[in-house]
């Protein structure tokens, strides 16, 4: 297992997609807490990580700029950050329309007009984040509906750990919505693109395996 670990992050960071890469690495973290913890073999795993990381970035200068140097550029701290320019026109373009936003996948079409000579803020075709693209795009209320429905994603699949910890799937299955809708990170647009046709595969994977074991559990 240790092995496989070291393959998976290896690829994982040689993908160059630090993000998928994050939540890679800290979900399996997150999982070896789930289910029943052993200590030593904890720390060999992420002694496991830490070398694979490692032994990339020495032998890959490109990627240790990518994984550090623009990492450290891109942190939305100020204008210089294009995260923080996506970020920040979506808070603008929700302030246009507070309560019901103006509309899923339009960001794009409005935007533009919404934010005007701005130079600090970027258009892009979504915010880069879940969370402020809901609230851009349909306000308020579809940001606390929004979040009603990840919190009840959430909450199904930990009904795996709670009620059948023996069973390292069901156990586990709660890091899959945890992870792809961790609050602080850029993401892929919530309402288009076709990528998200792997996120939805691996939470409906989730919550069939997380439901379906604990209910094998109780019988």
């Amino acid at each position: 297992m240790a092995g496989l670990s070291l393959i998976s992050i290896i690829m994982s960071v040689l993908t160059g997609e630090r993000i998928n890469f994050l939540i890679r690495a800290c979900g399996g973290m997150l999982a070896a807490l789930a289910w029943r913890p052993h200590w030593r073999r904890y720390i060999i795993l992420v002694v496991v990580e830490i070398l694979a990381v490692l032994s990339v970035l020495l032998f890959s200068p490109s990627i240790q700029d990518r994984y550090i140097d623009k990492f450290i550029e891109s942190i939305p701290t100020g204008a210089h950050s294009t995260y923080y320019r996506d970020i920040g026109a979506g808070i603008v373009v929700f302030k246009t329309a507070p309560l019901i936003g103006i509309g899923p996948a339009t960001h794009r079409y409005l935007c533009p007009s919404i934010i005007g000579e701005n130079s600090e803020l970027r258009c892009n075709n979504h915010a880069h984040n879940f969370y402020v693209q809901i609230v851009s795009e349909t306000g308020i209320l579809g940001l606390v509906t929004g979040c009603l429905m990840i919190a009840g994603i959430i909450w199904a699949t930990f009904a795996g750990w709670r009620q059948n910890r023996a069973n390292v799937v069901a156990a586990t299955s709660f890091v899959v919505p945890f992870g792809l809708f961790f609050p602080i990170q850029s993401t892929g647009d919530f309402f288009g693109q076709w990528n998200n046709i792997f996120m939805w595969s691996a939470v409906a994977l989730a919550l069939a395996s997380a439901r379906t074991l604990a209910l094998e559990k109780k019988k």
